[in-house]
């Protein structure tokens, strides 16, 4: 999974922070988030255009929370488990409980 993520072979949605560009999987996104889910289900200006502009959450605190998304791994966690927190709780993930990531 976490090769889906680092290349950009099949990709079918990009996110844009700042400069930095990350290429997603619409159906792995909407598996692990509601907010995804309904972000390209109801297509909403986003998913018809294929990409975002995030400007509310920094590049690596978003970078870290795509790789749970992939992996179910945070690295660095000490370093923005507050700031990875507020992230999930934007796109809605349930499932970060930190007692049962792996690091």
């Amino acid at each position: 999974m976490e090769k889906l993520l680092t290349s950009k072979n099949f990709s079918d949605f990009q996110f844009k922070i700042g400069t930095k560009k990350f290429n997603v999987h619409k159906n792995i996104l909407s598996a692990r988030s509601p907010v995804f889910e309904a972000m390209f289900k109801h297509g909403l200006k986003e998913s018809n255009e294929k990409q975002t502009e995030i400007t509310d959450v920094e590049v690596d605190v978003f970078e870290a929370m795509l790789k749970y998304i992939y992996t179910n791994k945070i690295p660095d966690l000490e370093d923005s488990a507050t700031d990875l927190l507020m992230a999930a709780n934007k796109v809605i993930l349930p499932m970060m409980q930190f007692n049962k990531v792996y690091y």
